[in-house]
């Protein structure tokens, strides 16, 4: 959905910059001529100023679908036992502290923020009633009842006016571009990074108590990580290993055994258990791969440190996807503060990311993802003897 509204955005911007140029030059080499010349062409003009304002509405409405969405998959979490962590809204996220409701600036280019909640131990996994649907359900439902409302608005707007005219325009593309959304998050298929949508999220747990009790435990450790806690129970993921890359929920159990390895300092467990999830037939999905990048680093920094495993670990793709969260995520500038100090050799760099750290420990909201990014830390310098 970010590249839609990227592509989009860059083809407005494409239009009206080309529209500034033409009538620039029309009016440099015809003078006041340029005004016969467009109301000659009235037509042509009227149909790109039409092109360029529906453009327009539809990157609007595409954006304020986006957020209701979101406050559909709060409103659904909320009713069904989650609770609040963050929700963003265009470039700001409304975030959870120990200080109340903070809007802070969301800088992860592409993105507008997320919906993130969590689930604290009391919910009863093993009574077959774990708390999904709504959580999927919610802003796919919210996206059809604006759609519906927008469908009602837009018949009973008289467009004899410009103003009428341009409510029936905006609502009619509001109409269309939400059921657009209710079937790009509904109709069950996977997204180009491997990862799941509503849809498909709400037939793999209607299938299987096994895949929904993974979630719900998924959500149970953010819970732990708000709470301050770095120790999750162990048993609440299996050591099972996944039976391929299409395994989507054995794959999350399997990643969230292997943080619960780090949390207890059993980084050779930990790097062993990442190459063979590394060598998982089918592939491993993208978005996994991506994510387990930094994680599968440290711990092969920690133990074997070969500089040609972790090179082929560091790609491009890695690198730009650990960056763009390391301000978010603290165990991702753990990730780089690694990389830094045992691979690249550059001390003076990885300083400055430990003080980064330090500095902005503060800020990340999942207290106990930031005390085991520190027990990260501590654990480099005392493996490598270095004090900063």
């Amino acid at each position: 959905m970010g590249i839609i509204l990227k592509l989009l955005s860059r083809v407005l911007c494409g239009g009206l910059i080309g529209a500034a140029i033409v009538i620039s030059v029309l009016f440099l080499i015809h003078g006041n001529e340029a005004f016969d010349i467009v109301s000659r062409n009235i037509d042509t003009v009227i149909y790109f100023v039409s092109l360029v304002l529906a453009c327009v509405l539809f990157y609007v409405t595409l954006k304020l679908h986006l957020n209701l969405y979101k406050v559909g998959q709060m409103v659904g979490g909320l009713a069904t036992g989650y609770k609040f962590l963050s929700i963003g809204f265009f470039n700001y996220s409304l975030v959870k502290t120990d200080n109340g409701l903070r809007w802070r600036k969301n800088d992860i280019a592409g993105t507008s923020g997320e919906c993130v909640m969590y689930l604290d131990r009391d919910i009863d996994i093993e009574q077959d009633s774990a708390p999904y649907f709504w959580y999927h359900a919610g802003g796919i439902t919210t996206n059809i009842i604006v759609s519906v409302i927008s469908i009602i608005i837009a018949k009973h707007t008289d467009n004899s006016t410009f103003m009428g005219a341009f409510a029936l325009s905006f609502f009619t593309i509001m109409a269309f571009v939400g059921i657009g959304m209710a079937l790009y998050y509904g109709i069950p298929m996977k997204f180009g990074n491997g990862t799941n949508n509503d849809g498909r999220d709400i037939l793999m747990l209607s299938r299987s108590a096994h895949n929904r009790r993974i979630f719900v435990r998924s959500f149970q450790m953010i819970g732990e990580m708000v709470h301050g806690t770095k120790d999750t129970p162990k048993e609440w993921f299996s050591s099972e290993f996944p039976t391929g890359g299409n395994d989507y929920y054995g794959i999350i159990s399997y990643i969230s055994y292997i943080e619960l390895l780090e949390c207890e300092g059993h980084w050779d467990e930990a790097r062993i258990a990442y190459e063979r999830l590394g060598n998982i037939k089918p592939k491993l999905p993208l978005f996994f791969e991506l994510e387990t990048a930094s994680g599968h680093i440290i711990a092969e920094l920690l133990t074997l440190n070969r500089r040609e495993v972790v090179e082929k670990l560091w790609t491009e793709q890695a690198e730009k996807f650990t960056t763009g969260l390391c301000k978010y995520l603290p165990s991702k500038l753990a990730a780089l503060y690694a990389i830094e100090l045992l691979h690249n050799k550059d001390e003076k760099k990885a300083l400055q990311l430990y003080e980064e750290l330090q500095r902005r420990k503060a800020m990340f909201y999942l207290p106990g993802e930031t005390a085991m990014a520190l027990s990260i830390v501590e654990q480099i310098l005392q493996g490598c003897n270095k004090r900063l």
